[in-house]
This record gives C-alpha cells, structure tokens and sequence, in this order.
C-alpha cells in the first residue's frame, strides 16, 4: 500500500473508528507491530477490537485520502484471521463519489490469509 511504512516506525495514518448504531466514536490511532516468522511482511497493522451487544462495527480509515491508480483492478490485504466469525468488509470510494462495499467473508480461520479486493463495480460488491 502506498504510504505504508517499511520500517520500525509505530505508527501509522490509519485510525480505527467504532460506530454504535451507525454513530461513530473518536477514532484511535493504529499501530505497526512485528509478527513473527509466519508473517508475509516484517511489520503489520494491528486492529484490536471488541464489541458490546448492539449494532457496532469498526472501520480502519486513513487520515488522507489513499489514492488508487485508473488501471488497478484489485487490492491483496494480508490478513490474520481468529477465527471469531465475525464479519470482514471493505469501503471505498471511487473518484465519481459512489461508495462500494466488498464483502469479504467471515473471519472464521486462523493464521495468515491474502484476500483479494475487486475495485471494479460487479454483482457481490453492494454500493
């Protein structure tokens, strides 16, 4: 990801944002972390959460708009999985305005996954 530090920098642009009741509450800034030697990278963001009963999701934001080349087609995101169950999706916008919602299945594995993004408008990304 452009802008995504290499180094041993701890932090990063990214915040964490929960929302209860689709309201959302003073974002926290995300850190890197070293992951060990399963990792596919030297560092990763680390997104801990926990949610209370009720309508609550957490969303990771940049305080900068990412820009996203014409050309690309899709984004690979490493992640971790806990096998909790709960829901993985993903936002963005593209440059007409319009917000598209991927739906990336349930966080029901353990250890490290790539999961590809599609960043073209097609019958499973809701908008």
């Amino acid at each position: 990801m452009s802008g995504f530090p290499a180094g041993p920098e701890p932090s990063t642009e990214l915040d964490a944002i929960l929302f209860v009741d689709n309201s959302p509450r003073s974002p926290r800034p995300l850190t890197l972390r070293a992951d060990g030697a399963d990792a596919p990278a030297p560092l990763a963001l680390e997104v801990p959460y926990q949610f209370d009963p009720g309508w609550r999701y957490l969303t990771v934001a940049s305080r900068r708009p990412l820009a996203i080349p014409a050309e690309a087609q899709a984004a690979i995101v490493w992640v971790r999985g806990n096998e909790s169950g709960d829901l993985l999706r993903c936002r963005f916008h593209d440059a007409t305005g319009q917000t598209f919602q991927p739906d990336m299945g349930r966080l029901d594995w353990s250890g490290w996954r790539p999961l590809r993004i599609e960043l073209r408008p097609h019958s499973a990304t809701s908008h």
